[in-house]
């Protein structure tokens, strides 16, 4: 038992789940071909589905270095608050793809938006260097609303 919580305290494991994960959902989405909805075939600014895809893995590894991060800093609350970030984020696709209603979807973009700004203030209280590596999920989160509302 020891040596798992030690291994759960190796950064790059913390890093590699969400990654791994990610990698899978990528993987479920072009293989059942969820990616593709009226809304980003009708919006230009909206990248290709593997560009969106790499982008996703790159904020999961952060957010998986984030809460490495906070789980050393024992902010355990905050810890969770990513964690519980981290499974909406990976179930998102499939409840939009489910749903195929734009203005559900827009809802969904927006709440999406506000759950990170909220979970990042309570991490920016806590830990400034933990916040700065979620930076980039906001930005990302923040194009993808306004995309969508220009298109709408």
């Amino acid at each position: 038992m020891k040596t798992f919580i030690s291994l759960l305290n190796n950064v790059y494991i913390n890093i590699f789940i969400p990654i791994f994960l990610t990698i899978i959902v990528n993987i479920i989405i072009f293989s059942y071909k969820l990616n593709i909805t009226k809304n980003k075939i009708n919006n230009p600014y909206i990248p290709p589905g593997y560009v969106i895809g790499i982008i996703w893995i790159i904020i999961f590894g952060l957010l998986g270095y984030v809460q490495y991060i906070l789980r050393n800093q024992n902010n355990i609350f905050e810890f969770l608050l990513i964690i519980f970030l981290l499974v909406f984020c990976i179930l998102y696709p499939f409840f939009t793809n489910r749903l195929q209603n734009l203005k559900i979807g827009l809802i969904l973009n927006a709440i999406t938006l506000i759950l990170s700004f909220t979970i990042s203030l309570f991490i920016f209280n806590v830990s400034k260097k933990a916040f700065y590596y979620l930076i980039p999920l906001l930005l990302w989160i923040s194009y993808i609303n306004l995309v969508d509302r220009l298109n709408n």
